[in-house]
């Protein structure tokens, strides 16, 4: 099965950023802060990386991916977290963690209730072109499955950087369920596409720098009507 080597300096790695923070956690927390009794689903997860830095800051997480053998790294991370974390007062959090296989366009079926108050992922729906029904199923799935008032967060690569838009068309991925070629968004796309997943207040930004042409990410977030 595809997923991430356990290599060790991986895991290490993986570690280093959730416990020192980077620019990309930063701005998630920007848009919805961590706190005790926040409900989050990080779907298409990965490594988890995000979610379980969510969960030690208190939050009640959920990690969703297809790939069973990324899962595996996710397990690994979230043990090494509570080994190397095992005396800190909010370690508990990290045992409550979902790590749950599933597909993000089979949301509302895994969670018909809607339980979740911030649902996020990163790099997930650039992962089809502009053209597959699948990229604004993905939002549609994420909205879904939100509370109302709830908030929804897409981070992925931007159409607008030159240096992504050719490393998009030459990475090749591993996942035999998604397709060769990524497909950066666009700003106006990525605020259409949440606008007709039904998000309200929908606000769409550079990541890395303030100039959009310089900054390999960009992230849009909205908030589901009551």
């Amino acid at each position: 099965m595809p997923g991430k080597p356990l290599d060790p300096q991986n895991l290490q790695r993986d570690l280093g950023y959730i416990l020192g923070g980077t620019l990309y956690h930063a701005r998630f927390a920007s848009i919805c802060a961590p706190r005790l009794g926040l409900r989050v689903l990080e779907a298409g997860c990965g490594s988890g990386k995000f979610g379980l830095w969510y969960a030690w800051r208190s939050a009640d997480v959920t990690l969703l991916d297809i790939d069973p053998g990324v899962l595996v790294y996710t397990r690994a991370l979230r043990d090494l977290m509570e080994k190397t974390l095992q005396d800190d007062p909010g370690i508990h959090q990290l045992s409550w963690v979902k790590i749950v296989e599933g597909s993000i366009f089979n949301l509302s079926r895994l969670y018909p209730d809607a339980p979740y108050d911030f649902v996020f992922n990163e790099g997930v729906p650039q992962h089809w072109p502009s053209s597959d029904w699948r990229r604004q199923h993905s939002i549609n799935q994420m909205v879904a499955v939100t509370k109302p008032c709830g908030v929804v967060c897409v981070m992925g690569s931007n159409g607008l950087c030159p240096d992504m838009v050719q490393y998009a068309q030459q990475v090749s991925h591993t996942y035999s369920h998604m397709p060769n070629r990524q497909q950066p968004w666009l700003p106006e796309e990525l605020v259409r596409r949440m606008e007709r997943a039904g998000l309200r207040g929908i606000e769409v930004a550079p990541v890395e720098a303030s100039e959009w042409e310089k900054s390999r990410l960009l992230v849009g977030w909205g908030r589901k009507p009551e």
